[in-house]
């Protein structure tokens, strides 16, 4: 077991934060996919009926891992569009299911980003930057 543990985190590349905002997102299907890749939409998803709410666990430039109730028909696999909560704006992306496990009621889950603009990938790598350095203090 601990070999395992020791090559999951071996294949992490980027340095991981453990923050918690809220995010939400949508799970995409493949003609929206093709629409969405390549054009992130500046509307109010929260509000869309078909938009799920989850905690975000940690963010690395790479990823996030989320933690929410299990009434949301989430898969590995599925396509994501996703807004993240961070202080003082929101950050919007695309991304795809990793891993996923469940546990009753709730389930945990691995999201890799596919594509996020530079301005909001500037934001987040300081978000990360800022919680690495405090948490170093």
């Amino acid at each position: 077991m601990e070999n395992a543990i020791a090559t999951l985190h071996d294949r992490r590349v980027q340095k991981r934060a453990d923050l918690h905002y809220n995010m939400h997102f949508k799970i995409l299907d493949e003609s929206e996919a093709l629409n969405q890749v390549g054009k992130l939409e500046s509307k109010n998803r929260a509000a869309d009926p078909k938009t799920y709410s989850a905690d975000m666990n940690n963010i690395s430039l790479g990823g996030i891992g989320i933690h929410g109730l299990l009434n949301e028909p989430l898969k590995e696999d599925s396509l994501l569009e996703i807004i993240i909560e961070l202080p003082g704006s929101s950050v919007r992306c695309v991304g795809t299911v990793v891993w996923l496990e469940k546990f009753g009621d709730t389930f945990t889950a691995g999201i890799a980003f596919l594509e996020m603009d530079r301005d909001a990938l500037s934001r987040v790598e300081k978000v990360i930057s800022e919680a690495l350095k405090n948490s170093a203090a």
